[in-house]
C-alpha cells in the first residue's frame, strides 16, 4: 500500500534569533505540510576564544581526544602506529580549527561573530533540529530578531 504524498512548504531563513547562555541560536527553516503538521528547524553555536582553540590544539589534549579512536583503530588492525604518531597524523589530516571540530554550519560563523562583544575565534556546534521551545524563546539574554521569534512561536504553537 502506498503512503499518500505529503506536500511540504518550507521557507529558508538561516538567520540568528537570539543568544542564551553565550550560545547563539539560528532559525534554519520553517516547514508546513498540507495536513497541518508544521514546525521549525534551527541550530546553535557556542563561541570559542583564541585561547580555547589553542587549548584544544594542545598536543596533550589532541592525544587524549584521539585515544579512543586509536584504540578502536588498533583493535580493527587498521594501524600499528603508537598513540602519539596516530594523533599527530590525524591532526595533520584534520579539517577544522581543532581536533574533532564539527564544522557544520561554518558558513554562519562570520554572521554569528557579529553578535558577541568579545573576540570569537571559532565555534562548536550546540543543539540542532527542533531546538526551540517556549522557555527558550522567552528567555534569550539577547534578542537579535523578535520577528523571527514570533514566526517560531507561530509554527511551534508556543
Amino acid at each position: 500500500m502506498n503512503e499518500p504524498i505529503r506536500n511540504r512548504l518550507e521557507t529558508k531563513y538561516n538567520k540568528p534569533v537570539g543568544i542564551k547562555d553565550n550560545e547563539i541560536y539560528f532559525l534554519e527553516e520553517t516547514f508546513d505540510y498540507q495536513d497541518g503538521f508544521k514546525g521549525v528547524v534551527g541550530f546553535s553555536l557556542r563561541p570559542l576564544t583564541r585561547i580555547e582553540v589553542e587549548d584544544r590544539n594542545d598536543n596533550n589534549e589532541a592525544i587524549e581526544y584521539y585515544r579512543d579512536i586509536w584504540v578502536e583503530t588498533v583493535k580493527s588492525g587498521k594501524t600499528d602506529q603508537g598513540l602519539e604518531d596516530f594523533a599527530s597524523d590525524c591532526q595533520d589530516d584534520e579539517y577544522g580549527d581543532y581536533p574533532g571540530h564539527d564544522t557544520s554550519y561554518e558558513e554562519h560563523y562570520e554572521e554569528a561573530k557579529k553578535h558577541f562583544d568579545f573576540d570569537v575565534s571559532s565555534f562548536e556546534c550546540g543543539s540542532g533540529g527542533r531546538c526551540f521551545d517556549l522557555k527558550l524563546l522567552n528567555s534569550f539574554d539577547k534578542v537579535i530578531d523578535q520577528d523571527l521569534i514570533n514566526i517560531i512561536k507561530n509554527f511551534e504553537n508556543a
